[in-house]
């Protein structure tokens, strides 16, 4: 069986360590940045899911969401939002986020997006 690949893109180093110890111990496969990265990047990457911060400095996470979904070869990777913003459910609505988590978050809020996002994705 193939190990699914998360691809984790948040500014945060204690959130973004925490989420690729918790990844791992699902039996993920994890890459992380601390910053957006390129649409390309992850073209090249093909991950499976997307974990993306809204907040992000120089380029927003709602911005990175959208390059990734208006380009056909990736457009199918689901995406993950998360941000402690009260706007979020509009921002990733707008951002065209599959699914979106409020942080501050537990451990099982976030088992529980990411199993729906991946289970609605595998339909």
């Amino acid at each position: 069986m193939h190990m699914k690949t998360i691809l984790l893109i948040d500014d945060e180093p204690e959130l973004l360590e925490l989420l690729e110890y918790l990844f791992k111990q699902l039996n993920y496969s994890v890459i992380s940045y601390p910053q957006a990265i390129a649409v390309e990047a992850i073209q090249d990457l093909s991950p499976d899911l997307i974990v993306l911060d809204y907040n992000l400095g120089e380029i927003s996470g709602g911005d990175l969401c959208r390059q990734v979904k208006a380009i056909p070869q990736t457009q199918h990777i689901p995406v993950l939002m998360l941000s402690g913003d009260e706007q979020l459910p509009e921002l990733a609505k707008n951002s065209c986020a599959d699914a979106y988590l409020r942080k501050p978050f537990d451990i099982a809020e976030l088992h529980s997006a990411v199993r729906n996002i991946t289970t609605l994705k595998a339909l």
